[in-house]
């Protein structure tokens, strides 16, 4: 059966083996992405997912590990009920509905977690916009920079209208 099982495998995999080609990269730039494809509000999402989803294992221990103390001290300290890291089986004899409740308890604390991130970040980014805005003025720019528009002529020529020095 393994015989049959490996003659099948090659026979299956080795045209695509033959075949395979390698791509010339050497021509090609990376462009990085811009804000029309991805808005920045769009990427502060991405970051609030990715520390809701990372902070799932760490959360789902911790309330694996208080769920089992609680259950420890409600019960008396009895033996039989020792939190997980104190047993000397692996069993931690969970039914089937606390199971689900420390799973669910850990998800709702991820997202906690998460949306605290979301709105933290949020206020980070808005004091900065807050300081820039103080810094250069509404449109952002320095005020000590002034801007000469360039304006096409019909003839193809271009005309410089010159700003008027103010002090």
């Amino acid at each position: 059966m393994k015989r049959v099982f490996f003659v099948f495998f090659i026979l299956t995999l080795f045209p695509f083996m033959i075949y395979a080609q390698e791509i010339d990269m050497t021509d090609v730039e990376v462009e990085p992405y811009d804000t029309v494809q991805f808005p920045p509000f769009l990427l502060e999402i991405r970051r609030s997912e990715i520390i809701t989803l990372g902070s799932y294992p760490f959360t789902s221990m911790a309330v694996g590990v208080g769920y089992s103390f609680f259950k420890y001290f409600s019960n008396g300290m009895d033996p039989k009920y020792r939190p997980i890291s104190f047993m000397k089986t692996s069993s931690a004899n969970f039914t089937d509905e606390e199971t689900r409740g420390i799973i669910l308890g850990a998800a709702g604390l991820s997202l906690g977690i998460g949306i605290i991130d979301f709105f933290l970040n949020q206020i980070i980014i808005s004091k900065e916009r807050q300081e820039k805005a103080e810094r250069f003025g509404e449109n952002g720019l320095d005020p000590d920079i002034t801007i000469i528009p360039v304006y096409k002529d019909k003839k193809e020529n271009f005309t410089v209208f010159e700003a008027e020095e103010t002090e």
